[in-house]
């Protein structure tokens, strides 16, 4: 599998660490408050810098985009380590009608989708044509945690929250698992890999 080391380090490892762990709560890191969040109260949040997993015993995970050379501009990944250089606007802990629902329960497995190969094509001031091409490259990540679903993406900000390109820099917060399904079916997504305990 091409670039699997890529996403071994930048999605599995830091995920696997944290495979049976409970998780305690969740965290944005936004340029507005919780009252300014974007969201369609109906299970997506938009954020513009990351969401963090603080699971018990301290353990804490981070879910951003980044860049990763071997993947188009804006990849989906995982850290255990912030994202972010400097102090971000706002950092607050998510209480809605679906985080209450995952604290307190385990992480016992995970998926990642995105293409196992992906062109695309860049016109150039020239009007010289490149195609790319990038292998297994993630941008959606699902969470189970203890049979509910909870997935992270790389999108654009939509008003509509239906994202036009499987890529951007925002993250999005998908507490539906019709949400997941229908972002997957949208850009037809494959599995690129799956763990469960």
């Amino acid at each position: 599998m091409e670039n699997l080391e890529y996403l071994n380090r930048e999605i599995i490892e830091p995920l696997a660490k944290c495979i049976g762990l409970r998780l305690d709560k969740i965290v944005y890191s936004d340029f507005g408050s919780q009252e300014e969040l974007t969201t369609d109260n109906d299970g997506v949040d938009i954020i513009s810098y990351q969401a963090i997993l603080k699971f018990e015993s301290e353990k804490r995970i981070y879910f951003s985009w980044n860049s990763v050379s071997v993947w188009d501009h804006y990849t989906i990944s995982v850290s255990e380590k912030t994202f972010i250089e400097k102090d971000p606007d706002q950092v607050y802990e998510v209480k809605s009608k679906f985080t209450r629902f995952l604290v307190g329960k385990q992480l016992t497995g995970f998926g990642i989708f995105g293409y196992q190969k992906n062109q695309w094509t860049e016109t150039h001031e020239n009007g010289k044509k490149i195609v790319k091409t990038f292998f297994n490259q993630p941008h959606l990540i699902v969470l189970d945690i203890e049979g509910m679903l909870l997935g992270f993406a790389n999108f654009y900000r939509e008003e509509n929250f239906v994202p036009k390109l499987p890529m951007g820099d925002d993250v999005w917060v998908i507490y539906s698992e019709d949400h997941i399904n229908n972002y997957i079916e949208i850009f037809g997504f494959e599995e690129l890999y799956k763990y469960s305990k």
